[in-house]
């Protein structure tokens, strides 16, 4: 809100502009959740950006040290990795090695018993975050299943 001369014009003391208070001068009769709602909206476009570049920093890093160990575990540098040795690069990352096994069957489109680290990268760019809530999801299905 800050740099809104319109409101400056209406009357708006420049401090107000872009304070919490500022919400309440513009919508007096708004209820305190109205308010919140309206302050959680007016979030500066600063800190959205930096929320969003903070969260492609984590991305790269962790897929920075998933390139590592796929190197490690890729013996000839070819860039590919058989399964069970996709599987091994993935557990030591963090991943279960079902959640492995099912990257591996997404990423092995063609069948050919390898994972490329082309088509890794590809995959893991435009699936990752939905491959781990689908995951997740059918964790606790199959922990409710069970009792």
């Amino acid at each position: 809100m800050i740099g809104c001369p319109h409101l400056i014009q209406a009357g708006f003391p420049e401090p107000l502009i872009g304070s919490p208070a500022a919400p309440q001068a513009l919508y007096p009769e708004a209820s305190p959740a109205d308010l919140r709602t309206l302050q959680a909206m007016s979030a500066s476009r600063k800190s959205r950006i930096a929320a969003a570049a903070a969260e492609a920093a984590a991305n790269d890093k962790l897929l920075a040290e998933i390139q590592g160990v796929f190197s490690v575990f890729d013996d000839d540098q070819r860039g590919e990795l058989d399964e069970e040795e996709f599987i091994s690069a993935m557990e030591l990352t963090g991943h279960t090695k079902e959640e492995a096994k099912g990257m591996f069957k997404a990423i092995d489109e063609d069948g050919s018993g390898v994972a490329r680290w082309a088509a890794f990268r590809k995959w893991y760019t435009n699936n990752y975050a939905r491959f781990m809530e689908e995951a997740q999801r059918n964790m606790l299905e199959e922990a409710a299943e069970q009792g």
